[in-house]
């Protein structure tokens, strides 16, 4: 047997390992940018959602605090009946990136804090048919019964807002992680 030979088909050998070991990584690499571009689309697009959504109950509430000194009360129901619409429709659309069945149950956890918010809003105006001063008004939401009147809504959404802001760094750092073990796993 020739040396050369033995030489050059162990270099063709080591040639071809490192073409498929190239391949594997190049797949890798591929599919954690997939992975972390998809899920940076997600968040960009959630938190427009929520945005609008957060926009929507305020302009919901601040129209609750003036519901019974419109001039114009038939225009005005019309307007405020539109503005509740959107909010409801804001809200689904909202609660429709957050699937229940998933893996560590916090989709649950921050649909409930979205679902308190619209709940707070639905118990307000619902007793605004009473008490257009909202004197005596006492959520069903126990967090917010420890606040006094006008800043429960304030309140409100610091809750909301502390719970949506904790939920998308942990979606954060998990897609940093899977994108890291993908390259990790790659490189094995």
């Amino acid at each position: 047997m020739n040396w050369t030979t033995i030489f050059a088909g162990i270099a063709a050998f080591v040639s071809i390992v490192n073409v498929f070991v190239t391949i594997r990584n190049n797949k890798a690499q591929i599919q954690a940018q997939i992975i972390s571009s998809s899920r940076v689309q997600w968040i960009k697009e959630v938190r427009e959602i929520y945005s609008n959504f957060i926009k929507l109950s305020t302009e919901f509430h601040n129209e609750l605090l003036f519901l019974r000194v419109c001039d114009n009360e038939e225009n005005f129901d019309k307007n405020f009946n539109m503005l509740r619409g959107n909010l409801w429709s804001s809200y689904y659309q909202l609660i429709s990136y957050f699937p229940k069945n998933d893996s560590d149950g916090r989709n649950c956890e921050i649909v409930s804090i979205f679902n308190e918010l619209v709940n707070f809003l639905e118990e307000k105006l619902e007793y605004s048919y009473r008490d257009i001063t909202f004197s005596k008004f006492v959520p069903s939401f126990q967090e917010l019964q420890r606040y006094d009147v006008p800043e429960q809504y304030k309140a409100m959404l610091n809750m909301v807002s502390d719970e949506f802001s904790c939920y998308m760094k942990a979606e954060w750092v998990k897609a940093k992680l899977e994108v890291e073990n993908q390259i990790k796993f790659s490189q094995l």
